[in-house]
């Protein structure tokens, strides 16, 4: 039985497609596994890195408008509760890492506190300064309202920012 040349020519392609879809196959089950068949995986040990990588650290949030003392509602009437005016004070805390915390609205936003869920809880915002910090500026008088030395050293851990100078009342102060 002779074939011929056509008939040679279909089976010869009919075989090199077969060859190929099995090339393309083999190459798609190796893509699809890192593993060659056949080859049991390695176990790779789980290794706990001794220093966190860059992505995972906490950065330390910068201090967000102007030192106010001694505690974040100053003048707690109706300047303290205006909108702006809270999230932009930090106060000096020995109950912070940095030395500061920056003030925030309680959950109900009827004061400014260090924590959002009362002094008993543990959800402030530590912030850092960097140099001497700049005192907030506006209509809230600063200070413990206690005695002239108490002031002076109220007035000396921030400056009045520039244009702005300490305005006294009594033992309270503020920058206007």
């Amino acid at each position: 039985m002779a074939l011929n040349q056509k008939t040679k020519f279909i089976l010869l392609f009919v075989f090199a497609i077969i060859i190929i879809l099995a090339f393309v196959f083999l190459v798609h089950i190796l893509l699809k596994n890192d593993e060659p068949p056949g080859v049991t995986p390695s176990v790779t040990p789980s290794v706990t890195p001794s220093v966190t990588p860059p992505e995972e650290l906490e950065e330390e949030a910068v201090c967000s408008g102007g030192l106010v003392q001694p505690n974040c509602n100053i003048n707690s009437g109706t300047i303290a509760k205006t909108q702006t005016a809270c999230p932009q004070r930090f106060v000096k805390s020995s109950e912070s890492t940095t030395g500061y915390m920056q003030c925030r609205w309680d959950a109900v936003r009827s004061s400014c506190n260090m924590w959002a869920g009362g002094e008993q809880s543990s959800d402030g915002i530590e912030c850092s300064v960097s140099g001497k910090p700049t005192c907030e500026t506006g209509s809230a008088w600063n200070g413990a309202n206690t005695d002239l030395t108490q002031r002076s050293t109220e007035l000396s851990l921030c400056d009045c920012p520039v244009g702005k100078t300490a305005k006294l009342h009594g033992n309270l102060w503020r920058c206007l």
